[in-house]
């Protein structure tokens, strides 16, 4: 029987305590090779190395003493509008890419084992890598927006074979916009965005449009009381000051202004203004009240409609086409309150009584001369002038059978022609009438002879 040794209780607690330390160190050994063998170089810390020990200086542009830097320019838009013709401006959100080479990011990153194409950089190094000083020359105010990041503005430099920069930014532009409105609202207008250089003259930057889609626009995007055109005009704006000349690329929209608005708001009313004037043509001469209240009334609505057209337009010295139609309806409807002014005046004047005449026209009951000859028509009932009596002389008296007359007076008599007040009264209200009759003409056909000239020329 073989024999079995029996160890003590001190070797049993030594022995598993053997165990246990080597057990410890093969695990951490394994750990360690795992983790030396996942590692590699993180691109983020060896670009703050690099940066930090190298010579790179975000300040300086790339080839310093060599050719300037192109900078490729593109533009998404992604809203455009409203446009504002009372400050002459218009908003604009855009997507702004630009893309450069950078020669120098060649040697920061060949000491990086990054296995891609791209490297997509947060907006944290943005101040680490040069970039252009571009900005918009016609700008009223500006806003970059947050896309993609809860804090902070979204830049993006994609480096592409290692050396070109690629810079993308949203923004949110209020740009101004220099209008003409001579023919407003029949007009179009030209606004532009300018792309200039701040600090490097063309010496050291160039900027210009990208070869493929320098100004794309997103779906759906539109103006209101504007037609957007897609196709839009590119250009340089290279201006010279004093210091230098400066790098500058434009691209321009064409607006077509929209006729539905100013149709339905302005147009029609006003016309519909002028024709309701014309009614007092057809009242009753004598119903005074209602044409001078109606003449009134138009007046004051097409004046009300007047300011509220020019309300939301800027305050310009030449005459623009609405102000030629809004004034020409002006014209019609005043013109049709003079046109009672005058009817009362000839019912005032043809028709005094002829009891009022008096002093120079003879005796009362005399009409006038000027109508003497176109009267007798007309008139239903004329009065016999009385033949006077013959005075007795008082030096006649005690000869029987001699009388001495006026004989200047009897001819006078003779020859005057006396009318009734109702043939004073109708005469009046056929020179009024007859008044009324022309205007029903001349009115409308004066005011179509306008409207075609008017549509014809603007």
């Amino acid at each position: 029987k073989p024999h079995l040794r029996h160890h003590s209780p001190l070797e049993n607690v030594v022995f598993i305590w053997k165990n246990v330390i080597l057990a410890y160190m093969v695990s951490v050994n394994s750990g360690n090779s795992s983790n030396n063998n996942n590692n590699k170089p993180s691109p983020f810390l060896s670009m703050d190395n690099v940066i930090r020990d190298t010579g790179y200086d975000s300040r300086m542009r790339p080839n310093v003493d060599g050719p300037p830097v192109v900078v490729n320019c593109s533009i998404l838009v992604k809203g455009f509008g409203p446009v504002e013709e009372a400050t002459m401006d218009y908003s604009i959100n855009i997507f702004l890419r630009q893309t450069w080479n950078d020669p120098r990011i060649l040697n920061v990153l060949k000491s990086i084992e990054y296995n891609t194409d791209f490297l997509d950089l947060g907006n944290s190094f943005v101040d680490s890598v040069w970039k252009p000083d571009l900005f918009f020359e016609n700008e009223k105010s500006a806003a970059f927006q947050m896309y993609q990041l809860v804090t902070g503005f979204k830049y993006m430099y994609t480096f592409a074979m290692w050396i070109t920069c690629f810079l993308c930014f949203r923004l949110s532009l209020v740009l101004a916009c220099p209008m003409s409105l001579e023919v407003y609202p029949m007009d179009a207008q030209y606004c532009s965005i300018y792309l200039e250089s701040y600090g490097y003259t063309t010496n050291d930057l160039i900027f210009q449009w990208n070869d493929t889609e320098p100004v794309s626009f997103g779906a759906g995007v539109s103006t209101p009381k504007f037609t957007l055109s897609n196709e839009t005009f590119l250009g340089e704006c290279t201006k010279e000051y004093t210091y230098g000349t400066f790098s500058c690329v434009k691209a321009t929209f064409f607006l077509d202004r929209d006729m539905g608005y100013y149709l339905i708001q302005v147009y029609i009313p006003s016309c519909l203004l002028v024709i309701i004037s014309w009614l007092s043509f057809w009242l009753n001469v004598e119903a005074a009240p209602a044409r001078v209240g109606l003449g009134i009334t138009t007046i004051l609505t097409v004046t009300t409609q007047m300011t509220s057209a020019n309300a939301a337009l800027p305050k310009v010295s030449y005459i623009k086409a609405i102000d030629v139609w809004m004034g020409a309806c002006q014209v019609f409807v005043f013109s049709a309150l003079l046109e009672f002014a005058a009817v009362n005046m000839a019912t005032r004047r043809h028709g005094i009584s002829p009891s009022h005449h008096d002093g120079d026209h003879g005796t009362k009951g005399e009409l006038p001369i000027e109508w003497k000859r176109h009267r007798h028509a007309n008139v239903s009932s004329v009065r016999r002038p009385q033949r006077h009596r013959p005075e007795r002389d008082c030096r006649s008296q005690g000869k029987p059978g001699v009388f001495h007359t006026n004989s200047r007076r009897d001819e006078n008599n003779a020859t005057r022609v006396h009318v009734s007040d109702e043939e004073w009264r109708y005469q009046s209200l056929l020179h009024a009438r007859r008044i009324d009759y022309i205007s029903r003409v001349i009115f409308p056909t004066v005011f179509m002879i306008f409207n075609i000239f008017y549509w014809v020329i603007y």
